[in-house]
């Protein structure tokens, strides 16, 4: 009997939890957005009668386009906020654990330290205050619920800042890439690990979720180019020079302390990390990424 839905499992995030699960034997089944339709409770409703014996959820549903979502914020608070609600309610009624999935980008200026979890949110884009107003119906309405807020995301698959790197990198071009944001890249694989080490335990609530240290974009751009030796032409621009629709805070590194107490923050450095994710991926995906000689020219990456 299924006790564990993935709902978006064949995405960045989910994809990881769906295999992760996996190789620890456990019974889950993935769903997609199109199935279980966060907009509609009726669709919720009828994704949880499918499963009646499920006993967890990890919800790795989200609107991730940051700067789109200035220019559509009901469709960014209908998937990031008001339909987490209905899901963090359906769960309720059901005693089903939630686990979802926030992000670094609920915070706003004025961090110089590393940031803990009780710190006051402060968002300063449409896509950070969805996924906040997320955070807090989640709770609100489903008392069985973690809340694990990550940072710079990255993957074998899917769009991320990784394989865009390794895209424009390979071209012809200088690569302009923004330097005066720092973050802290994380690999989804160990995020999925410790969600689900951390599900099985009823420490609910809100926890960081990243790698250990910090660095620019700028510098996690250099440090795979160097990783995989490539030599490409890289250009640090700041946020204002670069003009992205959304604003992106200054420093937005996580501290994983609610992790740490329950001796579960198994992360390491985001370089330690990065380089076990090329070692294991980074050929497949120069080979994959390698533009033809015709479309070298022009590309810039997106915005992280």
């Amino acid at each position: 009997m299924v006790s564990t839905i993935v709902i978006a499992s064949a995405g960045q995030l989910g994809s990881e939890l769906m295999a992760a699960l996996k190789a620890r034997g456990e019974a889950a089944v993935g769903v997609n957005l199109e199935s279980c339709n966060l907009d509609d409770p009726q669709s919720i409703e009828a994704t949880l009668a499918r499963y009646p014996g499920v006993t967890r959820i990890f919800n790795a549903g989200a609107f991730t386009q940051v700067d789109r979502a200035e220019q559509e914020p009901q469709a960014a608070f209908r998937t990031n906020a008001l339909g987490v609600g209905f899901l963090a309610h359906a769960c309720a009624e059901r005693q089903i654990t939630l686990v979802h999935f926030s992000t670094d980008y609920v915070f706003g200026e004025g961090h110089s330290r590393p940031i803990l979890e009780d710190a006051a949110p402060n968002p300063l884009s449409v896509y950070g205050r969805s996924k906040l107003l997320g955070e807090r119906l989640a709770l609100q309405h489903n008392p069985r619920t973690f809340v694990l807020r990550s940072c710079g995301l990255y993957g074998p698959s899917h769009p991320n800042f990784v394989r865009a790197m390794l895209r424009v990198g390979q071209g012809s071009e200088p690569v302009a890439i923004v330097n005066d944001q720092i973050v802290t890249p994380t690999p989804a694989r160990t995020l999925a690990e410790v969600a689900i080490a951390l599900s099985t335990r009823d420490d609910f609530g809100i926890f960081h979720a990243t790698a250990q240290g910090q660095c620019s974009w700028f510098d996690f751009a250099r440090a795979l180019f160097d990783h995989l030796d490539l030599r490409p032409r890289l250009r640090p621009v700041d946020s204002q020079s670069w003009g992205a629709a959304a604003r992106r805070p200054t420093y937005s590194v996580l501290e994983n302390r609610a992790l740490k107490h329950l001796q579960l923050d198994s992360f390491g450095d985001w370089y330690a990390e990065l380089a076990a994710f090329l070692n294991d991926h980074g050929q497949r995906l120069l080979d994959e990424l390698r533009p033809a000689p015709d479309l070298g020219a022009g590309h810039r990456p997106a915005a992280p």
